[in-house]
């Protein structure tokens, strides 16, 4: 189903858009400094939406308690038409893995009995239009390095340690330690995952 509305939200995180239609949640759309950049984004992917004053606040409430580290999980509908089979197998899956807990892509291959596909788990993970509410930012690398993140390490760092992960740093350090890390260029994710169907 098409997007029909938009909420923007200011958090201690960082600035999101909520993106829906009638039938749930399209895209979590951000972090980003500036709300235009946001508008920009919002623009290119679904030309203009009305502001919802309603529906979204559910939502909204929720999304400023996780940023403030009061809760724990999101119940919000998600709209993923327009997705393959696969990846909302992935992101369901995504869903399970409790707050505070990581988990690998080879682990999550194995829980959708699809024991060699860790690879393609990956790509749905990357590809992934629901930052924070599917929690991707939970998944790391075999060796417990924090792997694949279109949003940066930093901000993978930064929920991990929200979460209570004190270990994060660790993890992060031992990222970039990897004999070929290259740091990753801001996302332009939404530019190219979201689907409006």
């Amino acid at each position: 189903m098409k997007a029909d509305r938009k909420l923007l939200l200011k958090t201690a995180i960082g600035n999101f858009a909520f993106i829906a239609s009638n039938k749930g949640l399209k895209a979590v759309i951000g972090p980003e400094g500036e709300f235009g950049t946001l508008e920009h984004i919002i623009n290119m992917n679904f030309g203009s939406l009305k502001t919802d004053h309603g529906e979204l606040s559910e939502l909204r409430e929720e999304f400023l308690k996780y940023s403030q580290g009061s809760l724990k999980s999101f119940d919000y509908k998600l709209d993923m038409d327009g997705y393959t089979d696969f990846q909302v197998e992935v992101w369901d899956n995504l869903r399970l893995i409790p707050y505070g807990l990581v988990t690998t892509y080879g682990k999550i291959a194995e829980a959708i009995n699809r024991p060699r596909s860790a690879r393609a788990v990956g790509q749905a993970v990357g590809s992934n239009p629901f930052t924070i509410v599917v929690p991707c930012h939970r998944v790391v690398g075999a060796d417990g390095s924090l792997t694949g993140f279109g949003h940066g390490l930093d901000f993978k760092e930064q929920l991990l340690l929200l979460e209570g992960r004190s270990d994060a740093g660790m993890q992060k350090l031992r990222t970039e330690r990897r004999k070929n890390f290259k740091p990753a260029r801001k996302s332009i994710r939404p530019q190219i995952f979201i689907k409006n169907m």
